[in-house]
This record gives structure tokens, sequence and C-alpha cells, in this order.
């Protein structure tokens, strides 16, 4: 069963499913404490999420263990998910990365504080399929490739700790707070 399937509440997205950026956290009960889970495993499960469109692929983190649990609608899934990952108390359901508008608005973004004159350019890219290497191939002509990576990687950076600190999740290692 993937994140559309599950029964969350009332914060969904026009698709059925709620959106994780929305869902608060509620303290673990007893001493149960939330687990330590390396920064560079929460952008591995973004990127597992995200290299598909919505809904083709999950991650799950178990609150307690900080283990992190891949599936995928077309069967290729890396681990036999536990019986209970459905249960929001105990799992975090990593987002996609259009949830934290890391995918065209982005790239937007982007064009807007770093190619203003090209902003129609990208605007006429996104409109299409194969947006992205597009707008990749844009960049490169204009020497702003690295300088995009750059932007993308501190964006997504960013977007991965806020949300996680909205969860109440404790992130370490490299663009974690105190992490190295």
């Amino acid at each position: 069963m993937l994140h559309r399937d599950i029964p969350w509440g009332e914060h969904h997205h026009a698709s059925g499913a709620e959106n994780p950026l929305r869902r608060r956290r509620q303290p673990l009960p007893g001493n149960r404490r939330h687990a330590d889970l390396p920064y560079d495993a929460l952008e591995d499960a973004l990127e597992w999420v995200s290299s598909l469109p919505p809904f083709q692929h999950a991650a799950y983190i178990s609150e307690t263990t900080g283990q992190v649990f891949y599936d995928s609608a077309h069967g290729d899934a890396v681990d036999k998910l536990p019986d209970d990952y459905e249960d929001a108390g105990l799992y975090w359901t990593v987002p996609h990365k259009n949830e934290l508008d890391l995918g065209s608005r982005l790239a937007h973004r982007f064009a807007e504080e770093r190619a203003p004159q090209y902003q129609q350019d990208v605007v006429d890219i996104f409109g299409r399929e194969g947006a992205y290497a597009r707008f990749k191939a844009l960049l490169e002509r204009l020497g702003l490739l690295e300088t995009w990576c750059e932007f993308e990687r501190e964006a997504t950076q960013a977007a991965l700790l806020a949300w996680a600190e909205e969860q109440g999740m404790s992130v370490e290692g490299r663009g974690a707070p105190g992490g190295a």
C-alpha cells in the first residue's frame, strides 16, 4: 500500500492524499523518543520518493529506530514493509519533492532570482513533457548549471530540515543543525 491509500485525516491534497507538511507530529507516549536520523538517509529517501511522479514510490521512517523502508507501486520495492507502517504515530511518510516546492516551482524561483531575462523560457520549458532535461540544457548553454545545482542542493537541504523539524524528527550529520 502506498501513501495515497492511507486514510490520513483532514489535511489532504486534491488527489486525496495527505500533505505530510500539514500534519503535526504528536510526542511519542511514555519514555519513547525519536531516533536520530542521518541527514543523508533522509535525503536518499526523498530522492527515492521523487524519482518517479507522486505516489509511485514511498518511503517510511520509523520514529523509534530511524530505519527507512522503501515501497513502490511498481513492485520494485527494496524492503519488506513492517506490518504497522500505516500507523502515522510510528512512521513518518517522506514527502515527494513537489510537496516541498522543490520541483518546477524551484526552477521558476531560480529563473526569477538568477536569470530573470529567461523566465518566460523556463515557463515554456515546464509546459511540456521532459522539462527538467530541457531546463538543465538551457542552464548549461547559459553557464548556470553549476549555480543551479548549488541552489537546488541548498533549497533541498533547507526544505528537508524544515519538514523534519515540523515532524519532530531528529536529524544529524551533513546539513543538520550542528552537523558536519
